[in-house]
Order: C-alpha cells, then structure tokens, then sequence
C-alpha cells in the first residue's frame, strides 16, 4: 500500500490522543494583592490569638477598614479593596511589632537538656545547634544527673566546653546545674532518686526539679530538649 496508509494511521493517532488526553494548561500565579492581603490576615490572627492583642486591627491602625473588623479579618475583602500598597504597610509595621515580641519573649527564656556527664558529645552539639538557629536566646543550661568528684578528669574536660561556648556566645548565660544546686530546690537530697532509679531514669526523675531550680533563679519560660536533639531552624 506504500507509505502513505502509515502516514494516516499515526496522524489518527496522534488526533485520538490529543481529544483524549488532558493537557496542562497554565494559570497566572496568585496576584500581589491577594499574597498580601493573606499574609496580612496571618499577621492579624498571630497578633490577636499568639500576643494576645486585642482588637488587633485597632492595634495596626486598621479599625476604619471593612475587611479588618475586631471579630475577625475578610481576606476576601481586602482582595477587593485592591489596597495593596497599603496593605503592604501595614503589614511591614506588624512585623515590626511581632520581632521586638519575640525579643521580649525570649527575655527570661532558658533552654535546658538534661543528661550524664558522658554525654557531653551530645550535649555540646545540641547546645551549639540552639545558639546558631536563636540570637535572641540568653539562657542555656545542662543539669547533670550526677555526683561525680569535682577532681574527675571529666568534670575538667566539660568545664573546658563550657568555656568554649561561653566565649563564642557571650550574649548567652551559660548553667551547669549539679545535683548540689538541685538541693536547694528539693525537701530531699537528690541522691535518693540516684538510689531508687536507674541512670536513664533518674535523669528523667530530676526533671521537674530541674524547672523549679530555674524558675527560682529568675527564668519565666523553660523549654526542655534531650540531649540527642539537633536543631536546623530558630524555635520561634
């Protein structure tokens, strides 16, 4: 028959699988208006129902506008309104506010892990993935559940550390809490629990004594990680 049938048969083809076939047809990407508008609402609802500020709109100068009630805020609105410069303003100043927030939340915040003396590998690691990923962070401490001499080599090697850190981030105060600063928050001494328990689970059995320790030297937040932990991103 030649080569002409093959030709119509791969032209039939080809028309079958375009009718049958669903082709992706492009969209334009959402609109700066609405990417402003929907980040101004998270803004909104983080000030309102995170910082507590009430009414949040009245706040970021936004009582006057029909998509910022102090109920609630209409993303859908706001697109409509087609303000986005001055949505974008406001939306600036709301970051502001919320950065010098998180800076006076982490004032009186004190990050602790909780191990034995041998950890101190993981430890470090831990307390130096905390300090890179949060600059405004100015409290850390290891509690150490357990009684070694203070002469132990150990104990020379994890001073030696902790000095290393307290050089590199000056801003951070650095605790070692011992099990002798535990006794002042205790009505026993904490070596009964070193008696009772096993290594693993002392460590664990010290723990709300170790919040109470650092409560009473002046932290307001404590925020507990295990040792073994490593962070990649800021904890705000």
């Amino acid at each position: 028959f030649g080569p002409f049938p093959g030709f119509c048969m791969f032209f039939l083809i080809v028309v079958l699988l375009s009718t049958t076939i669903p082709v992706a047809s492009w969209t334009p990407q959402t609109s700066r208006t609405q990417q402003t508008c929907r980040l101004l609402g998270l803004w909104v609802r983080y000030l309102g129902h995170t910082l507590s500020v009430e009414p949040p709109c009245h706040h970021l100068g936004l009582q006057h506008e029909a998509y910022c009630l102090s109920a609630a805020f209409d993303e859908v609105a706001c697109v409509a309104a087609g303000d986005s410069d001055r949505a974008q303003a406001v939306r600036q100043n709301a970051i502001l506010r919320v950065e010098q927030d998180r800076t006076n939340l982490w004032n009186g915040t004190c990050v602790v892990t909780i191990s034995s003396w041998n950890n101190l590998g993981f430890v470090e690691v831990f307390l130096r993935s905390v300090l890179q990923h949060n600059p405004r962070l100015t409290c850390v401490a290891w509690a150490i559940a357990d009684n070694a001499a203070m002469s132990h080599p150990l104990l020379t090697k994890v001073r030696s550390r902790v000095d290393m850190l307290r050089t590199k981030w000056q801003r951070v105060s650095f605790s070692l809490i011992t099990l002798r600063h535990l006794r002042r928050a205790m009505k026993y001494d904490p070596l009964e629990l070193a008696f009772r328990y096993t290594s693993k689970e002392f460590n664990t059995a010290i723990k709300p004594h170790v919040f109470t320790y650092l409560f009473s030297t002046g932290a307001r937040r404590v925020m507990y990680f295990d040792p073994d932990c490593l962070l990649y991103s800021h904890l705000d």
